[in-house]
């Protein structure tokens, strides 16, 4: 059994999420490939660049002329508005997938988050091999766009139009098993017009728990250079501008608490962090991590991690959290309240407001120091571990191939 795992991006939540299945069907002694259409160099993962297969001299040039056109296109339609920043992504794109030679010596595709890669015009003509789907968002069930809380659908309604229905008539008679991570998505997706009538099931993400574990907390506040007493919040967030990801209701609870005199340490982890943190406050950005042993200790640094989102999926990061003993606060949105258990691994507010994450914020801040870090980890453990996810995906696997 050849499994071809196929993402658009090394990068990002839904690429960390592929590399780590990989390497857990590696582990578990299956013949995993990813094939990626945008690379990142990272040390020991068989990992192939779609864009390899272009050719030279002309037909190399016209391939790569007509990627260009698809970009200036896609950029055109996202110019529409200047309200949204997360990607609006079309179903057509000028790649053909089936001619990778990854793609001809698989027996089953994964795809993960293919936005910009798969065009569905001719893959599904084409294709005569099983397909599993796993929905990192909503993008592949909607017409464009990866999630619903403020989107502007008004200045999108007829390019949504023209996509469910190239959508619709791509996926009617194909061969697709959809996974989502969490009952929340699942819900979304089977009672959706583009993919309600494909089998569902639910296999949430796995990550490696000998590497995400609880580690010395004196000793990663030492090695990260943070204060060695008092509590510390962690916010981790690959881009923070994206809107959703509710960095703006962060900051705007901090001015609450700072009006209160009320002082919170915060640690901040990832790209692109805006300026202006109320100088009340202790912060301490820590830039962009993808060493997985480094990102353990940053968690292991810190006594609670903030999820502000007010839509999404499954976190990679609270996941993170939990498996390192670390508890999350959020808020009762998406697929949060599937991992986040009010009271017992962090807590949720019911509002989805900056004086609502204030309150948390203060909770956290006001208890005494110290959670059982082991009862967070071993429940965590017995969802997230990757040989749980490997095996719930092999069985997957098999059923579809050897069963139908």
């Amino acid at each position: 059994m050849k499994v071809l795992q196929v993402n658009t991006n090394s990068a990002g939540g839904a690429g960390i999420a592929c590399r780590r299945l990989h390497q857990g069907l590696l582990k578990a002694g299956v013949d995993s490939e990813m094939l990626v259409l945008n690379p990142r160099s990272i040390s020991g993962i068989n990992e192939h660049p779609f864009r390899d297969i272009y050719p030279g001299g002309i037909a190399g040039f016209s391939a790569k002329f007509t990627e260009y056109k698809f970009h200036r296109n896609h950029k055109r339609t996202l110019r529409k508005t200047d309200k949204y920043v997360e990607a609006f992504s079309p179903a057509r794109t000028p790649f053909d997938l089936t001619a990778h030679p990854s793609y001809k010596s698989a027996d089953l595709l994964h795809f993960h988050w293919v936005s910009g890669f798969v065009d569905h015009a001719t893959f599904f003509k084409k294709n005569i091999k099983p397909v599993v789907w796993t929905l990192h968002d909503m993008n592949p069930f909607s017409g464009g766009y990866h999630y619903k809380v403020g989107f502007p659908f008004s200045d999108f309604k007829q390019e949504i139009g023209k996509q469910e229905k190239l959508k619709k008539e791509a996926l009617s008679s194909a061969r697709v098993h959809i996974v989502a991570l969490t009952e929340w998505m699942k819900q979304l997706s089977e009672r959706s017009k583009l993919l309600g009538n494909h089998p569902h099931s639910l296999i949430p993400n796995g990550i490696d728990t000998d590497t995400f574990r609880p580690y010395h907390k004196e000793f990663a506040r030492e090695l990260f250079q943070l204060p060695s007493s008092g509590k510390i919040f962690l916010f981790a967030a690959f881009s923070s501008k994206v809107g959703r990801k509710g960095f703006s209701l962060l900051q705007a609870a901090l001015d609450i608490l700072a009006a209160k005199e009320e002082k919170v340490s915060l640690a901040v982890l990832g790209n692109e962090i805006p300026a202006g943190l109320n100088p009340y406050h202790d912060y301490f950005s820590l830039g962009y991590m993808d060493d997985e042993r480094l990102l353990a200790l940053v968690y292991s640094a810190a006594d609670a991690h903030i999820i502000p989102s007010v839509e999404d999926n499954l976190p990679n990061t609270v996941v993170e959290s939990l498996c390192c003993g670390i508890p999350s606060v959020g808020f009762r949105i998406g697929g949060l309240p599937e991992m986040i258990h009010h009271g017992q691994n962090g807590f949720l507010s019911e509002a989805v407001t900056s004086d609502g994450l204030a309150d948390l914020i203060s909770t956290v801040n006001q208890l005494p120091l110290g959670w059982n870090a082991e009862v967070i980890r071993q429940n965590a453990v017995k969802k997230y571990d990757q040989k749980v996810q490997t095996e719930s995906m092999i069985r997957l696997y098999k059923q579809i191939l050897y069963t139908g």
